[in-house]
């Protein structure tokens, strides 16, 4: 059966139309939505895209499209980058697993395989190779022909996204992708939306339901969303059996892209917001005639990795009564905090300050504990 459905397939196809590879090669039916994530990849080059929970973007996007790019693309590089290393693994895993497990697909099994797949890292016989890696600093230095960042949504360090990962696909002019689903007004997916700096990626976003129609019912097409108070039911088609039931919050956020900010929040989200400026940037020189406020939160705790130690400090220019953050500083852990203490860079800084604020009179440093 293997050896007639290889000779209905056409290869030209299968070299320049990803979404023929998926379907008749994978074996995977993809709905409207996701063959036009794939397309708009080749198109624009960079894209980064809000879709709701299970929509399908990791595995079409992060293994399938992947995967056809370096079947169809010998001796190339590709990146995958997940919050966590456990997370990025579990993908590549599944990139493995499509490979062993598809008769068309077994002959990219290098004869080294032993030595070429690791956990993080797998060689195809064409010398194109996939990599995986967690969300950090440690990217650098990569040079690879396509980066896909999954869940984009649950990043932390945004300044990561500029500072190490777009730089990996600068010298070969790869291609981005990020996906994910939003956690709040303030996560990188809508930053890159929102961040003019950001012109060559193409944000759009996929909700269960919105102008775009009933993409979770084009999905799964044998359910159906029944909504009930306080809660929204998914049920099977046939039967009527539930399936799953979210609150309208859940919902909202994991489905419908709409975060909601917590009432329950010491700051919530659209106070913030509002405050924010994306056209400044953290200073670490000080500003005559204007008035500094620190503010320090020590680590108590002296287990690894269990506190955190956080400095702030506020600007309050002359007629104004508005503060300004000019800087954030966050450190973990009891002991990383001591270290930074005893830094002759950190003293020599101190020591600056002090001699500042002696000069000036006009900065008075609070700390709270």
């Amino acid at each position: 059966m293997a050896k007639a459905k290889q000779l209905q397939l056409d290869p030209n196809k299968i070299l320049n139309d990803p979404v023929y590879f998926i379907e008749n090669v994978i074996g995977m039916k993809l709905v409207p939505f996701q063959s036009s994530w794939v397309w708009d990849i080749l198109k624009y080059h960079r894209l980064c895209y809000m879709a709701f929970r299970s929509s399908g973007k990791t595995r079409q996007l992060f293994v399938n499209f992947f995967l056809w790019c370096a079947i169809t693309r010998p001796n190339t590089q590709y990146l995958i980058i997940s919050k966590t290393l456990p997370q990025a693994i579990e993908v590549l895993k599944d990139i493995r697993l499509t490979i062993l497990t598809n008769p068309l697909l077994k002959s990219m099994v290098p004869s080294n395989r032993s030595q070429s797949w690791s956990r993080t890292e797998l060689e195809l016989e064409n010398h194109s190779r996939i990599l995986s890696k967690a969300y950090n600093d440690n990217v650098r230095g990569l040079h690879v022909n396509g980066v896909g960042c999954d869940e984009m949504g649950e990043y932390e360090d945004h300044e990561i996204l500029k500072k190490a990962v777009l730089p990996t696909i600068r010298a070969k002019r790869g291609f981005f992708v990020g996906v994910g689903t939003p956690k709040s007004e303030l996560d990188l997916l809508h930053e890159v939306e929102n961040d003019p700096g950001f012109q060559s990626i193409h944000s759009d976003r996929f909700p269960a339901e919105g102008t775009k129609g009933d993409l979770f019912l084009n999905r799964y097409p044998d359910t159906i969303i029944k909504r009930v108070p306080g809660a929204v039911q998914i049920c099977d088609k046939a039967s009527g059996k539930i399936i799953e039931t979210y609150s309208n919050m859940t919902w909202a956020q994991e489905f419908l892209l709409q975060p909601v900010s917590m009432k329950d929040k010491l700051f919530p989200d659209v106070l913030v917001k509002a405050c924010l400026d994306p056209q400044l940037e953290f200073q670490e020189d000080v500003r005559n005639m204007c008035q500094y406020f620190m503010g320090v939160d020590f680590a108590m705790s002296a287990q690894s990795g269990s506190d955190f130690t956080v400095i702030t400090i506020l600007e309050k220019a002359p007629g104004t009564k508005k503060f300004k953050v000019v800087w954030v500083e966050r450190l973990r852990g009891w002991t990383m905090q001591c270290r930074k203490v005893e830094s002759e860079n950190y003293l020599k800084g101190i020591k600056l300050l002090k001699h500042w604020v002696m000069r000036t009179l006009l900065v008075r440093l609070l700390f709270t504990i």
